[in-house]
This record gives structure tokens, sequence and C-alpha cells, in this order.
């Protein structure tokens, strides 16, 4: 499926050219400046060769699968093209070649002649064509898999893969879940990896999704239980219901490694350091003291 592919060629591309998952615009919390990066509109043979043509250098064989993909898409590319002239010469040209000869005019016969020759190689070259651009599209879609597996292996190949799988499932029947087993060893693990890069943009509703698929293939996983506990307090915190904050924040830190996540420690940190400032009048006294423990225990993490 052409669409599709062109846009999961985006997913490898963008995860040659930016290095780790980018942040779009999310709270002030969290916020960082994203660094530039082609849309899937932008995907070209010429993107293709910028990003994964090999140089002297590039002899690793993560290098050498995606200057395989590059040669693929360039070759594909080349060969759609060809088919396309000659389409259009028989569609075009053809008609208005023996409109213009029903004319008699006998003073252009060789040129008919050439024209007739031109029309009849075209003709036969579309068959042989059309079976090297299906086949050459065949095994593109293998090697953009194989690149996916050597190069993709982080957050914002799962979360293209995650929100374009309808693409996904134009190109690979067999679904996203089987892609992230390949690509992550297990489906649970692309869709946590695809959840902590929406954390990393401070999405937190967009993390919930995907960490509910996570929960689903893995329930007894303790970092998605925390990463969902995470999620819903930073949400609530935003949404202003800091009783639902405090108490989703303390399941999170309840299930969190004893060095927690820097970055997540520092943005819980902040909700519940503003959450211990508020007056009685804004929340009640039993949620300020929740607050005002947590944020300790957060500051015992931060200080590690």
């Amino acid at each position: 499926h052409p669409l599709g592919s062109r846009r999961l060629l985006f997913c490898c591309v963008a995860e040659k050219s930016v290095p780790g998952p980018q942040p779009q615009q999310g709270s002030s919390m969290g916020k960082k400046k994203a660094a530039g990066k082609p849309r899937p509109g932008d995907v070209t043979c010429e993107g293709c060769h910028a990003i994964f043509r090999a140089t002297d250098a590039d002899e690793t064989p993560e290098m050498r699968t995606g200057a395989l993909l590059d040669l693929a898409v360039g070759s594909l590319f080349h060969e759609a093209m060809k088919l396309r002239e000659n389409l259009y010469q028989q569609e075009r040209y053809g008609p208005r070649v023996q409109a213009l000869r029903g004319e008699n005019d006998s003073e252009a016969r060789e040129l008919f002649a050439e024209f007739e020759k031109i029309l009849a190689q075209t003709a036969q070259s579309l068959d042989v064509s059309v079976g090297e651009v299906a086949a050459l599209l065949d095994q593109t879609r293998k090697q953009l898999r194989r690149s996916m597996i050597a190069l993709g292996a982080t957050g914002i190949t799962a979360r293209c893969l995650y929100e374009h799988q309808s693409e996904l499932a134009s190109v690979y029947a067999e679904g996203v879940d089987a892609l992230f087993a390949d690509i992550f060893g297990d489906a649970a693990t692309g869709y946590v990896r695809a959840a902590l890069s929406y954390l990393e943009s401070a999405y937190y509703a967009e993390a919930l999704p995907p960490l509910e698929e996570a929960a689903r293939r893995a329930p007894d996983r303790k970092d998605v239980a925390g990463a969902r506990a995470y999620a819903q307090g930073m949400l609530a915190f935003f949404s202003r219901e800091y009783a639902t904050s405090v108490a989703r924040l303390g399941e999170w830190l309840d299930t969190a490694p004893g060095d927690g996540d820097a970055v997540w420690v520092r943005q819980a940190l902040a909700g519940t350091q503003h959450i211990e400032r508020l007056m009685p009048d804004d929340e009640s006294e039993e949620v300020i003291a929740d607050a005002a423990a947590l944020s300790e225990q957060l500051r015992a993490l931060e200080a590690r």
C-alpha cells in the first residue's frame, strides 16, 4: 500500500534523524525544545539518501541495513517513475498519434513509424515494469521491517507505529503487536515505549491508552502500573484534581524503583510542592498534608 509504506518509512526516518523521543507542545512542566525532523509528507528519495546513505565510515551492520533500505527506496522510486512514463505515453500519446495518423499526412509517414515503434516498446515493457515494481515494493517492505528492528528500538518508532496502526495493517497484516514483538522483544514493551515517549513530551492523557494496552498484555509488570499511576497523577494535577493527583502519585512512588526517574521526580515534586502551598480554603488539610509528605519523599529521591 503506497501511502502506508510512505508513512511507515517516516517512522524509520524519524528514528534515525532524531536522537530519541522529541517533545511536543505540552504543559509548562517538562517542556523541551523539539529538534527539527521530517514530516510524513517530506519523506522522499532524497530524504532517504540523506539519512541512510552510507559513507566510508559507516561500516556497522546497522548502517548497512539502512543503506540497503536506501537502495531499495531509490530503486523503487526510479522504477515507479519509468512505469509512470510508459503509462503516460500509452494513455496520452497513443490516442493522439492514432488521431493524427488518420488525417493521412503522407509527409510525416516516417515520424509516425517512429511513434508506432516507441509505443510498441512501451506497451511491451508495461507488464515487466509492473512486475518489477510489485516485487521491489514487497522487498522494500521487508527491508523496512529489518531496518526498524535494527535501528528503531526507541520510543519515537513505537509511538509512530502506535499512532498509525491503520497504515501499518495495510503493509504488515500481522499488526502492531507482532511488529512490536520483533522490535522490542514483546508487544507490551512496545506499548510501554510509546507511552514513555508521550510522557517525555508531557502528554499524560495520550500516554494512558498505550499503557492500558501494555497492562492487558502484561498485567504483572510493575513498571506499567507505576507509569500509569504517574500519568494519572500528573494529569489529575493539571486538571486541578489535587486529591486524585496525590493518591496516584503516591501509588507511583510505591511501585517506583529506589532511585526513580529523575525527570518524573522533578515534575512530580513541582506538583506536590504547589499543592502543599495551597490554603485550607482551596484544598483539604489532609490532601495538603499528604502532598507535603510526598514532597519529602521526592526530595529524598532527587538528592540521590
